[in-house]
């Protein structure tokens, strides 16, 4: 197993084998999910790393068992992530008794074994007092250092090496491919229906939550391709994928490129989805940017076309071409 330097952190990657299934329905969150999980994780149930100071992301969405700002910042109780929620949606499977799902066993086995206990709450605990286990020392545990730098050898190197299985071997689990997916529709709905344009500059504007605005006169949770139209279902997707990156700052780029913009719910739904993705791909934030090879736009673009109509991206009618051109 290769140890990682990144930034100021360091860790192990753990690729995942078995591949998210494209959706058979045209269920827009099914997409959205799809679409998330091919840009965080190559669509590979069982992907974890932990050399990005999160202390462990895992999961198909690659959810995080620390926010590194919060430790920054020196928050601990606000620090840990929503890795433990997914954990705690799981953790009923480790009584099966089919040997399938001895992943799983082993992995909660590992957990108590030092001390801990994943709260029906979603939260990590101390067993002995049901106190939140700081994120440093969730860091500490998974990654030898609480500073999230992987030891180059010794002990701590090797116990970060059997986190990071024990956690890829969990989400490999095929018992807790349908937990993972759920949990990132319902992440959808959950923000769509109550995110609001709180970056707008209207105030009217800013009581309108994303399912409001974005998806009217439909819902999210029962919108389709055919409803929204191909076009606003791959934008959507698009903005969804974003999301998980950094949920305030695609939230406001929506505000201020597509609604400051337009003001009232737009009924051109292909207009509507040419202003999404172009807010989102000229953003001058991390690598969202279309110009940045490799950047998060042409993954996700490269995903895409698997699954949207090829016309979206090439020619005259694309809403997501290769250059966006400003």
């Amino acid at each position: 197993m290769k140890r990682i330097v990144f930034k100021k952190f360091a860790g192990f990657v753990v690729k995942g084998k078995s591949s998210v299934i494209k959706p058979v329905t045209a269920r827009h969150v099914d997409n959205a999910v799809w679409l998330t999980a091919m840009v965080e994780s190559d669509g590979k149930f069982g992907t974890a790393m932990n050399y990005d100071g999160t202390g462990m992301t895992a999961s198909i969405g690659q959810a995080v068992a620390v926010y590194p700002k919060a430790l920054v910042d020196n928050v601990p109780l606000n620090s840990q992530g929503p890795l433990w929620k997914i954990l705690a949606r799981i953790s009923p499977l480790k009584n099966s008794k089919d040997a399938s799902a001895d992943p799983i066993k082993f992995f909660f086995n590992a957990i108590e074994n030092i001390g801990w206990v994943i709260s029906e709450d979603g939260k990590c605990r101390y067993v002995e007092d049901g106190l939140l286990v700081s994120g440093r020392q969730i860091r500490k545990e998974f990654t030898g250092s609480v500073d999230g730098v992987v030891p180059v050898k010794g002990p701590h190197n090797k116990n970060a090496q059997n986190w990071i299985t024990l956690f890829s071997n969990l989400f490999s689990c095929p018992e807790t491919f349908e937990i993972q997916l759920a949990v990132g529709r319902e992440h959808i709905i959950k923000n769509a229906t109550r995110a609001k344009f709180r970056f707008c500059k209207e105030e009217n504007s800013k009581n309108y939550t994303v399912n409001d605005w974005l998806y009217w006169p439909f819902e999210v949770s029962t919108a389709t391709t055919h409803l929204l139209g191909p076009e606003l279902d791959l934008a959507l997707s698009l903005y969804w994928c974003n999301s998980v990156n950094a949920p305030s700052y695609a939230l406001k780029r929506i505000c201020k490129q597509v609604v400051d913009k337009i003001k009232l719910p737009e009924t051109d739904r292909i207009k509507l989805a040419k202003k999404i993705v172009k807010a989102l791909g000229n953003a001058p934030f991390a690598r969202w940017d279309d110009d940045i090879k490799g950047g998060r736009y042409q993954r996700t673009r490269k995903y895409a076309m698997q699954l949207w109509p090829k016309e979206l991206f090439e020619g005259p009618s694309a809403i997501m071409p290769k250059d966006l051109k400003g």
